[in-house]
């Protein structure tokens, strides 16, 4: 028997970044380090809050429109994606992938295995198959790739999950299937996004707050060096620092 040993190399992050509307998930991801966003949610609202210096190194993907910028039918658009995806991946200049939403990249992928976009059409059993396959696919493919060189960033939408016996309360993924309760394990780090609001003056300026220990109403895990709770402004460069630090370069020679 050949024995492998653990490898100690700096490897990219891989983070799943959930949270409620409004709690600065796409304005985060923006701060990663040369992030190209994968546009599904078709809402930038959270990048423009962005200062201009950071929002202008951000390029986007429209992965609903063709090479003629028209919108592609509803099952054509996941393949679309894929292809761009692998553009994206080969392109040294990129350090982030950002994938914005999980909740509307299902939706798209749901239409590519149903053939159809029509609202009418509903899934039946053995479409929730295919489509627990092909996130599988997803994590195996790009968040655990031993070649993988860039950080990767799935901004992900919560549902709210009532136990009927005890009436306990969970924040589970918005997706239709079980793996809305396993597909964090395909990640290295897991954060859940926040507000708080001083209640004494509405006048403040909201702030922006990240768990990453869980609790007994979500999941959450992390592997940079970061408190376990902590306001997003004051860990912000020391972030982006140790983000740099784990891809293969820091920055693209000319």
């Amino acid at each position: 028997m050949e024995y492998a040993t653990l490898d100690t190399t700096p490897r990219p992050t891989t983070l799943l970044l959930k949270g409620p509307p409004g709690s600065g998930k796409t304005y985060k991801a923006a701060h990663f380090p040369r992030p190209v966003l994968f546009n599904f949610d078709n809402n930038l609202a959270g990048l423009r809050k962005v200062k201009p210096e950071v929002s202008k190194g951000v390029r986007l993907v429209h992965p609903r429109l063709g090479p003629n910028k028209k919108a592609l039918p509803g099952p054509q658009v996941w393949s679309n994606f894929i292809k761009a995806l692998e553009e994206v991946g080969k392109d040294p200049s990129v350090g982030t992938i950002v994938i914005d939403s999980l909740t509307t990249l299902a939706e798209v992928l749901l239409d590519k295995i149903l053939g159809s976009d029509d609202p009418a059409r509903r899934p039946e059993i053995q479409h929730w198959g295919d489509f627990t396959r092909y996130l599988k696919w997803v994590g195996d493919e790009l968040l655990c790739a031993n070649d993988l060189d860039k950080n990767v960033v799935i901004i992900a939408h919560e549902q709210l999950e009532v136990e009927e016996i005890t009436k306990r309360t969970t924040y589970s993924l918005n997706l239709q299937t079980n793996m809305r309760y396993s597909f964090d394990l395909f990640f290295t780090d897991v954060w859940r996004t926040y507000v708080k609001q001083t209640p004494s003056n509405k006048l403040e300026p909201v702030q922006y707050w990240v768990r990453t220990l869980p609790t007994e109403y979500h999941t959450a895990k992390c592997t940079l060096n970061v408190p376990p709770d902590f306001k997003w402004d004051d860990q912000q460069d020391s972030i982006v620092k140790q983000l740099n630090e784990n891809l293969p370069y820091s920055e693209v020679k000319a």
